[in-house]
């Protein structure tokens, strides 16, 4: 999989275009976390450390298997001092769709919802390698 370009953000919702190299379904639902991952990071100011807690809900609407290229939404419902809960949604083979409202398009082909932890770096984690490594990736898939 590969994250190629952030088609809209803000500080509820961000919206990325995503190609998909292989037929598996935990992929792409891979691709949904790492999604919001960045858009939490983003919000943050990349500022603290950003990770899964747990997939809430994930409905598969559609066959998985064939899709190559898809734009992954997601809306951030709800954020405490510690958390968030985002709705992920995918959808398929839309390329010539970017930029339009998709929520409820028929070629929505997975619907979630995650729940995403973030603290403050600590001994653990290498804060300036972690910061670097986010803001780098942002701006290359912002400047696309």
């Amino acid at each position: 999989m590969r994250l190629r370009k952030i088609v809209s953000i803000d500080r509820d919702r961000i919206e990325i275009l995503s190609d998909f190299f292989s037929p598996s379904y935990w992929l792409k639902i891979e691709a949904m976390a790492q999604t919001l991952g960045l858009h939490l990071r983003y919000i943050l100011d990349f500022q603290q450390h950003v990770f899964l807690v747990k997939i809430r809900r994930i409905l598969i609407l559609r066959e998985l298997n064939t899709i190559k290229t898809g734009i992954i939404q997601g809306r951030k419902i709800a954020q405490s001092q510690g958390g968030a809960l985002y709705r992920g949604l995918l959808f398929a083979d839309c390329g010539d769709k970017i930029g339009e409202q998709l929520e409820g398009d028929p070629i929505c082909c997975v619907r979630g919802e995650f729940i995403l932890g973030h603290r403050e770096f600590d001994a653990s984690f290498k804060k300036q390698t972690i910061i670097s490594h986010f803001k780098g990736l942002f701006r290359c898939l912002k400047n696309i």
